[in-house]
């Protein structure tokens, strides 16, 4: 028959032994970046560092791919690609030519580029705007949509506005605004009087000289358009979540909990520093530490 002191040093080196167990499970995975730790010790990584992702089971970070952005369900070959790359047959990214943004499976083919410039004529790469006044081209870097100040897009090609026309538009004709020492009338700009750097037409029609620091612009029409989106969460500690009436996805958990796209909110949250650090649950010492001392004072007794 074994002693109370006895009883009680056994108690208490094997809760020393389960909670070194547990903190040698509660080891923060390589290049995870956020983790959440069970009340067992086990550790779950939430979201790993830049560059790597998590596998099919949640159990690690694995690297990706160059131009890879997400894995297929073998978790060795790429199911979507980042920005700039396409998918082959072989399940690799492979980059697209010069600065476009190419089909995402196949890679010869163009399907936009960045401003002032648009797709060549083989449809497999960009190029500046042919034409030097141009600032949007679009699908194709010889028709342009958008020109610069003082022209006009017409037919695919920029031409200049009409005399003293600072913008005009659909039609080098239509101007929508005049430059100094011009009026506008009847969608033209007219020439100021001699000697008058600006000037307005009154209702008689009469033409007058006008005082820059004397005019302030208004705008014809201002709308304040708000947008708010509430919704109550259902899930268990989520403080923020998006729903389309059927399914609910937490995004914010409560403090000390953290959000996963599986799992819900029911884990408390801690930080990687580094992929050997050592992560210990504060409640699962805790409760540890409880279990230990109900069993020591029940021998007591």
């Amino acid at each position: 028959m074994f002693s109370a002191s006895h009883v009680r040093n056994t108690l208490a080196a094997a809760a020393v032994t389960v909670m070194l167990v547990a903190a040698q499970k509660s080891t923060c995975p390589a290049n995870c970046a956020r983790a959440a730790v069970y009340g067992d010790g086990t550790v779950v990584c939430g979201t790993c560092v830049e560059g790597y992702t998590q596998d099919a089971y949640y159990s690690k970070c694995v690297k990706l791919p160059e131009g890879c952005a997400t894995l297929d369900d073998s978790g060795t070959g790429c199911a979507e690609c980042q920005a700039h790359y396409a998918l082959g047959e072989d399940k690799a990214c492979h980059r697209c030519s010069g600065d476009c943004e190419c089909d995402a499976t196949d890679l010869n083919k163009c399907k936009t580029c960045p401003s002032n410039e648009g797709i060549t004529s083989d449809g497999r790469t960009c190029a500046a705007c042919v034409d030097s006044h141009c600032v949007d081209c679009l699908e194709s870097n010889e028709q342009c949509v958008m020109c610069g100040t003082g022209y006009v897009a017409v037919d695919g090609k920029c031409e200049p506005c009409s005399d003293g026309c600072l913008i005009c538009i659909g039609s080098v004709s239509k101007c929508e605004y005049c430059n100094d020492g011009y009026y506008a009338k009847d969608d033209k700009c007219v020439a100021c009087p001699e000697g008058c750097s600006e000037c307005e037409a009154g209702e008689d029609g009469q033409v007058k000289c006008s005082d820059p620091a004397s005019r302030s612009a208004t705008p014809a029409s201002e709308e304040t358009i708000s947008h708010t989106e509430s919704t109550t969460c259902t899930t268990p500690k989520c403080s923020e979540c998006v729903s389309d009436g059927q399914t609910e996805v937490c995004t914010t958990c409560e403090d000390g909990f953290f959000a996963h796209p599986a799992l819900g909110c029911d884990r408390e949250e801690v930080s990687c520093t580094s992929g050997s650090a050592t992560l210990l649950s504060l409640s699962s010492v805790m409760s540890l530490v409880a279990a230990v001392l109900a069993a020591m004072k029940s021998v007591a007794l």
